[in-house]
């Protein structure tokens, strides 16, 4: 057994760690790869027996903006374990090999699921809680909004973005939302070519679940979102921090088992865009 990292451009590592990311989650990163949207930001930390990965930790790194400053930032993901090698404590090596390599990083965190909220205080992991914006609103035109646009404007867009909030943002994530666009949220992206912006979101009866508004510039977010939904939504729901906060937009509790390891606060309210999470 060895261990190794960054390894994308080894055919036989990359297909192994595929194939134990299909078991665990369901989901590989070939094509991901193949587009080109697999670079250096993306880094796994992997245990290898006889060339098959059989446990992994990958890095994302990234940085976030919290009121206003830019701070340097690791995300955790995509841990898995083969179940032949469980219970040798190998998630914990591969932790502290990151701890080492990522020593002076400002944030590191992660998104865990409900079967391990016990193990990662072990190493030194706070749970914080998110919160999250819904809007009652009417007034929505028919939609002008097209899915006719260029997949690498739209790439190049979401590199040269603007962040999405002042109080609470993600930096350098555009390869964790090409991997979301690929995977799912290709039919749910829309361009705004009066706004020039881009807007992944889904209409789920009489909600418009907005799970992110890209562009270069400063825009309206509303002016925006009111472009693509139709005069039947009744409520808007957004996966990311708004900066407004009125009596008829006010925050409320988010659950989604965010843990942080942090050097600096973190907003009250926040919400981490959903699009960057790993």
């Amino acid at each position: 057994m060895e261990f190794v990292k960054g390894y994308k451009d080894n055919d036989v590592l990359r297909a192994s760690f595929n194939e134990l990311a299909l078991q665990t989650f369901g989901i590989q990163f070939e094509d991901w790869y193949k587009a080109g949207f697999w670079t250096e930001k993306y880094e796994p930390y992997s245990f290898v027996d006889s060339g098959m990965v059989i446990a992994n930790v990958s890095v994302n790194k990234l940085n976030l903006q919290i009121g206003g400053s830019s701070y340097s930032a690791v995300q955790l993901g995509t841990v898995m374990i083969h179940p032949d090698y469980r219970g040798q404590g190998l998630s914990a090596k591969i932790f502290e090999k990151i701890f080492t390599d990522y020593a002076d990083v400002d944030v590191m965190y992660l998104f865990a699921n409900e079967t391990v909220l016990d193990y990662y205080p072990k190493f030194g992991f706070e749970k914080i809680d998110e919160s999250q914006w819904a809007l009652d609103i009417e007034g929505f035109a028919e939609s002008i909004a097209t899915q006719d646009f260029n997949q690498r404007d739209f790439f190049e867009t979401l590199k040269h973005r603007i962040p999405v909030s002042r109080v609470f943002a993600t930096e350098g994530a555009e390869g964790i939302a090409m991997f979301y666009y690929l995977n799912g949220f290709r039919e749910h992206t829309y361009y705004v070519a009066t706004e020039n912006a881009y807007v992944i979101c889904e209409q789920k009866d009489k909600e418009l679940h907005v799970y992110d508004v890209i562009s270069k510039e400063e825009v309206d977010l509303l002016s925006v979102v009111k472009k693509i939904g139709n005069a039947h939504i009744e409520k808007v729901i957004f996966y990311f921090t708004i900066d407004t906060v009125s009596e008829s937009f006010s925050p409320s509790p988010f659950i989604d088992n965010m843990f942080i390891r942090s050097k600096v606060p973190f907003p009250k309210a926040f919400k981490h865009p959903i699009t960057s999470q790993a």
